[in-house]
């Protein structure tokens, strides 16, 4: 190989390489999950239905063209979001079977209701609602969280749930 093609191959090289950037991200321990040590019965069993989203209801033309965008998500987070809460249900160990269905069950010992009032990459808001079967109100409260900037960072090692 001449002098002249290894320089260029080195020159070549050399042009592909790239400089590491540190990035610099915050990450924020998630929230410890309350685990029941010691049993207490009777457990409750749970009904979740899927959470209802206004969004989805088209109140006038131009509505039609943004739900053909955005609704197929708003239905997806609708029918997800009620099994990440179930999951966590299950997780804490202080009920008993929590199941998800497409609508209230009357005979539900504690129903949960929830619609998704605000739901953006960055912003979440619901309104919650539990009630016991004899149509006693255990929780009616609106609740929101804002995405965390590491569940956006660039390094996938960093990455976090958005709403953890």
């Amino acid at each position: 190989m001449t002098r002249a093609a290894l320089l260029t191959l080195v020159l070549l090289l050399s042009a592909c390489a790239t400089q590491h950037r540190d990035i610099s991200v915050t990450v924020h321990a998630p929230e410890a999950l309350i685990v029941a040590g010691t049993p207490t019965l009777p457990y409750f069993n749970i009904s979740i239905a899927v959470f209802s989203n206004p969004s989805l209801i088209p109140d006038n033309a131009s509505a039609g063209r943004i739900n053909r965008i955005y609704g197929p998500i708003h239905e997806a987070e609708a029918n997800y979001l009620p099994i990440i809460l179930r999951n966590s249900l299950i997780e804490s160990g202080h009920w008993g079977a929590v199941r998800v269905g497409p609508s209230e069950d009357v005979a539900a010992e504690l129903q949960i209701t929830a619609t998704i009032l605000t739901s953006t990459a960055l912003d979440l808001a619901l309104h919650v609602k539990v009630v016991d079967s004899r149509g006693g109100i255990w929780i009616d409260n609106l609740s929101s969280d804002q995405a965390q900037t590491a569940a956006y960072a660039v390094d996938e090692r960093l990455r976090q749930d958005p709403f953890h």
